[in-house]
């Protein structure tokens, strides 16, 4: 049985550090709060032939492990056979203790042949490892095994020769293969006397039964560390061979001429002397094409909450004539989620290609409020093209009435072409991301661009009952991808071109394109699509489904500290949860939206750390009241936009880029390390000092998708690392992403998603939710964009604005001061009216949204033998009728007609009611 890889995130590097092109996946997430999969291994025979094992791991100990699993692919990793326990590796007992036996598979391109080396370990119950000897023998020894490639397993398990005395012996780390076929295999050891542990790597060749050792090198010891040296990994690289090696204190660097005798070992170090900053964990060699890094865990000003700051991993480029590492280099390649990620292996795949494989070791219990979820990270590196080859394939269309999912190889690629014919029969309406609605055209030329920051590679073809007639998704979500549609009028088809880069910051790996042509509805075949995407789900807060105020229609940057205290205890008295702190708070002009000010409106943004001491004289106070009051405090921010009048703007160079200023800003690059590593900083400490509990993170759709100059991996690497960075201090926090941005790719990344801006409109609002829902699904908190209306408006059109918001979390931008008290009374009427019927429905219902004549028919949300329907046509209103017979119905009515509900009962227009309807 194959189970698809779960595809959590591409990473890829920045500019500096292009020479190495990586993807990775997040296999068999999920874990019971007992055991948890633990210390993973990995092997390929470089032709696309890998196993991967894993243990188990009683939360309630420490280093408590039993048994192990193992899984098999054939298709370069790609694909993974279902885990299964291997039946040699249960538990024995010996000597009255029992043994738990763990090994890494290995494959010997010389022999052609696999096998396995490990450990042994003795348990006097289960609370931690024995660790004296029993009976005079050492309680901790080395293990080798057979493995069967076939059967994907290992047996056979007996112990391997260690030509030096003592108590406990642990083949560990990389290893290297000779050219006759012998291994040089790295160990660390407690001598039979002494306390402290010391590593040597040893000789072995193949014998009749089989490793057996020919050569001991000489122990690397240093007494001056508590424990000892542990943990090496060996490489030979240029001609010489490397120890990387563990101590309580640093990680250490020895060197050798024979793989042997190693010189004294020195810490781990940057260029300039520098400590990397490890400590207490491993580290081991990546190889990738004629360079060589290292990856390794180290302190970082957001990871103190993980467990000896074993997470992220890093990765970063060794300097063998200066025997350092290049911190202009580094990268992470495996995401911090709050669980520690110290325990991982590299081993070697195709020629020039590298494997990591780590797991999410979920100790102490508690870790995965950040988002870990006992994930085992598969990560594999290689060199990038850097002759950026570009691929063109062209694909046959399905049968009509069928569906395919085609997977497209890149080949180390940075550039895919796809072709393929659309019939044109039975179309008369069509739909892509950027559109609130379907066009009601046979669109001659459209182009759909997407990236990760922005939208999503989909575009539907259907008829004027909704009916899907073909659609094409490509699941490269993560780079930037162009669609193409034209019509050829003499073969009657439109031609679909699909072009998917990812530029210079890596190659592309394996994605599929889907061919739908069912007679489904063409919403139906974008859920059957989304869903096959198998992105990771976000962990949604309570909060993330309550009410919210935000004071930007209301005031825009004409804000100061009391207004914002008067305005919150009258939003919180009306029954709202948060309160968002739009823009205008980080700097001391005070003004408001017009024509004029629009033209240099953000030219003092670019400063997150602190608010304006001219509207805000007494932050800390101001909080206090705040936090007083029983709202979430969250703020705007935008960390693209560099204001012309801000420190940054002259500081960063945007001065002398020569980009024309719109609106007063300039857009900085999600590769300019340096800048964008300020920004996190600050908002970094914004959250921290300022005591915050989320922010609006704002415009990141503006790095426009461009198939011609990518930076969609540039852009979500980026965002990534920042959301893990502000979760790091707030794992509940509340983070709020706009419409452009909120797509399948960005579920796991924020806790909540807003409509696009509609000031004075609750129709268009409608269509935002709308939009959001049939792209993300459900479960997801969707919010309206502030509700805003005229002075002017009609008392039906106010209560439309409220209706139209119940599609999402409601959201207000009113000035609450001065609001008449027959308005207030309606605000209090609505957000009630969502917290008693609707809110339920938000975080549990199932909705269809109903598409017509080129608007919304109808939405209409399912939970249990409940339904709720939002009404935006009345001719709609007869075809839900059956679906809400006999079930307890929340209808409401957006329509301008008074509603037959039956049995005389009537809904006015702009109004609602619970009932049940026979």
């Amino acid at each position: 049985m194959k189970t698809l890889a779960f595809v959590a995130a591409l990473a890829v590097s920045c500019a500096s550090w292009a020479e190495v092109a990586f993807d990775r996946t997040a296999l068999w997430p999920g874990f019971d709060g007992k055991w948890c999969k633990i210390q993973p291994s990995v092997a390929t025979d470089g032709k696309g032939v890998g196993l991967m094992t894993y243990q188990h791991l009683l939360l309630s100990g420490i280093d408590v492990f039993s048994g192990q699993h193992i899984s098999k692919t054939t298709d370069g990793g790609r694909t993974w056979s279902a885990p299964v326990l291997i039946p040699d590796s249960k538990d024995v007992v010996e000597r009255g203790l029992r043994v738990a036996r763990y090994v890494n598979v290995h494959y010997s391109a010389f022999h052609g042949k696999w096998y396995a080396t490990g450990i042994a370990s003795m348990y006097d119950g289960d609370a931690r490892p024995f660790q004296k000897y029993v009976d005079g023998k050492p309680y901790g020894y080395s293990v080798q095994g057979d493995v069967d490639i076939t059967s994907g397993m290992v047996s056979n398990f007996r112990p391997l020769p260690f030509p030096f005395e003592y108590q406990n012996a642990v083949r560990f780390g990389q290893m290297v293969e000779c050219d006759n076929g012998d291994v040089l295999l790295p160990f660390y050891f407690k001598p039979a006397s002494g306390d402290k542990y010391a590593a040597v790597v040893v000789r072995y060749h193949f014998g009749k039964d089989g490793l057996e050792p020919v050569a001991a090198g000489t122990p690397v010891a240093d007494e001056s560390h508590a424990r000892g040296i542990c943990e090496p990994s060996l490489v030979t690289f240029r001609g010489k061979y490397y120890l990387t090696l563990r101590t309580d204190e640093c990680g250490l660097l020895a060197e050798s001429d024979d793989g042997l005798v190693f010189g004294k070992p020195i810490p781990w170090a940057w260029a300039d002397g520098t400590p990397i900053g490890n400590a207490n964990t491993q580290q081991h060699w990546v190889p990738v094409g004629d360079r060589l890094y290292l990856a390794y865990t180290r302190v970082t000003p957001t990871n103190g909450h993980v467990f000896r700051n074993r997470a992220p991993i890093f990765l970063a480029e060794f300097d063998p004539a200066k025997r350092c590492l290049l911190r202009e280099t580094e990268q992470a390649i495996v995401p911090e989620r709050g669980a520690r990620l110290g325990n991982f292996v590299v081993a070697p795949a195709a020629p020039g290609e590298s494997w990591l494989v780590t797991a999410e070791w979920m100790q102490p219990l508690g870790c995965e409020k950040y988002g870990s979820d006992n994930s085992i990270w598969l990560v594999r590196m290689r060199p990038r093209n850097v002759a950026a080859d570009k691929r063109d394939l062209r694909l046959e269309a399905p049968a009509a009435g069928s569906r395919k999912i085609e997977t497209i190889d890149p080949k180390g690629a940075d550039r895919v072409v796809v072709h393929v014919d659309v019939p044109a029969c039975d179309v008369q309406e069509m739909w892509m991301p950027s559109w609130l609605v379907p066009r009601q055209e046979r669109k001659w030329w459209l182009s759909a661009e997407s990236a990760p920051q922005l939208d999503m590679p989909y575009v539907a073809y259907f008829n004027v009952t909704g009916r899907n007639a073909f659609s094409i998704g490509s699941a490269s979500l993560e780079w930037d991808t162009k669609i193409d549609s034209k019509i050829n009028q003499e073969k009657g088809v439109w031609e679909v071109t699909i072009t998917v880069a990812a530029g210079p910051e890596g190659t592309l790996r394996p994605f599929d394109v889907t061919l739908d042509r069912r007679a489904v509805g063409w919403t139906d075949a974008l859920d059957d699509w989304r869903k096959s995407l198998a992105y990771p789900k976000g962990i949604y807060p309570d909060g993330a489904w309550k009410p919210v105020y935000c004071s930007w229609y209301a005031r825009h940057a004409a804000i100061e500290q009391a207004w914002v205290e008067r305005t919150a205890a009258i939003a919180s008295d009306l029954g709202f949860k948060t309160f968002i702190l739009d823009d205008g708070w980080s700097y001391d002009e005070a003004k408001r939206v017009n024509p004029e000010t629009i033209k240099t409106w953000y030219r003092d943004t670019g400063r997150w750390d602190a608010f304006s001491q001219v509207k805000f004289p007494d932050f800390k106070a101001h909080r206090k009241r705040m936090r007083a009051l029983g709202l979430n405090y969250v703020v705007w921010v935008s960390p693209y936009f560099v204001g012309t009048r801000s420190e940054a703007y002259a500081k960063y160079g945007f001065d002398k880029k020569g980009d024309k200023p719109f609106e007063g800003n300039v857009l900085a690059d999600p590769a300019d390390r340096a800048f964008m590593d300020s920004v996190d900083d600050q908002l970094v400490r914004l959250m921290k000092e300022s005591d915050l509990d989320g922010l609006k993170i704002d415009f990141l759709d503006y790095i426009p998708p461009s198939v011609e100059k990518p930076r969609g991996a540039a852009s979500l690497a980026y965002v990534e690392g920042l959301m893990a960075k502000l979760r790091a201090v707030k794992p509940d926090g509340l983070f709020e992403f706009r419409s452009g941005y909120a797509t399948p790719i960005t579920a796991h990344l924020a806790t909540q998603f807003r409509a696009g801006d509609v000031p004075f409109e609750w129709l268009p609002n409608l269509l935002g939710i709308a939009q959001i829902r049939v792209t993300m699904g459900d479960g997801v908190p969707i919010h309206s964009d502030p509700i805003f209306w005229a002075a002017t408006e009609t008392p039906d059109n106010v209560n439309r604005h409220f209706l139209a918001a119940m599609a999402g979390v409601p959201m207000l931008s009113m000035d609450l001061e001065k609001l008449s008290e027959n308005e207030r009374a309606v605000v209090r009427r609505w957000i009630d009216f969502y917290a008693a019927h609707v809110e339920k429905f938000q975080r549990k219902g199932h909705w269809r949204v109903a598409y017509r004549n080129g608007g919304i028919s109808h939405l209409l949300a399912a939970l249990g033998d409940e339904r709720l329907a939002i009404v935006n046509d009345a001719d709609a209103f007869g075809r839900i009728l059956p679906e809400l017979k006999g079930r307890k119905s929340v209808v409401l009515n957006l329509t301008y007609e008074t509603l037959d509900l039956g049995g005389g009962l009537k809904l006015a227009p702009a109004d609602a009611m619970t009932i049940v309807l026979k």
